[in-house]
């Protein structure tokens, strides 16, 4: 973990709001393992209250500590955001449609209510009825070398049914990419090139690891045809 200094700027952090245990108020976090997990974001009302819990945003953060009088540290280092450099990351969907609401009538507007629920099954319902629209014959190209078109409705459907979680060794997505999505990559079981078809019956969402691995590994066949029967589970019974 990096040791930040008070006063310091960290440009271009990814944010997410989110709701603490035992606090009322929205709040906001860095989504980066270098900054300890319960420093919490000073950040607009406004736009807290506006967007869905798990939105997210991009910011320029300052390392920031309030003192006592005697000039001694008052509290735990805490971040603030630039509120200029605020950009809404518009193409990651939470996966809740809850928002906070403030409780009218408390005393010091900071007691609120949360409204709203899950939101991943409807949006994975809508993204699987897309996929399945695809015709799922491989669309080759021909360039210098041969290419193999891959469906982006087909890719969304898949990264959303993972949820962040890969497919084949089930642990978290290793890093958050710069879209602010959870990174996996979309692997075809059976490759396109071998006359694999491009549809959700044919891919799983998997982290770098994994995707090398089922690629070149000595037990790609064998860890491929485990991800066949899971397909077959998850999408056909």
């Amino acid at each position: 973990m990096t040791d930040f200094t008070t006063g310091e700027t960290i440009q271009g952090m990814l944010l997410e709001t989110c709701r603490d245990d035992g606090i009322s108020r929205p709040r906001v976090r860095v989504l980066w393992d270098q900054i300890p997990s319960d420093w919490r974001v000073e950040f607009p009302r406004k736009i807290r209250e506006e967007y869905n819990l798990g939105s997210r945003f991009r910011a320029d953060i300052k390392v920031c500590q309030k003192h006592n009088k005697d000039g001694t540290t008052k509290g735990q280092r805490y971040l603030r955001a630039d509120t200029k450099s605020i950009n809404h990351i518009k193409d990651f969907i939470p996966s809740t449609t809850v928002k906070a609401v403030s409780r009218k009538g408390s005393a010091d507007g900071r007691t609120y209510d949360y409204l709203g629920q899950d939101n991943h099954i409807g949006l994975l319902a809508k993204l699987r009825d897309d996929a399945l629209t695809v015709i799922t014959e491989s669309k080759i190209t021909q360039n210098i070398s041969t290419q193999h078109s891959r469906n982006e409705k087909i890719k969304s459907y898949v990264r959303q049914r993972a949820l962040g979680i890969c497919e084949c060794c089930l642990n978290p997505a290793p890093f958050i990419s710069r879209s602010g999505r959870p990174y996996l990559e979309v692997h075809h079981v059976q490759q396109l090139s071998e006359g694999g078809e491009d549809s959700i019956y044919n891919a799983v969402a998997i982290c770098p690891n994994c995707h090398a691995e089922v690629t070149v590994g000595v037990k790609a066949n064998e860890i491929n045809q485990q991800l066949l029967d899971k397909l077959r589970q998850i999408e056909i019974t």
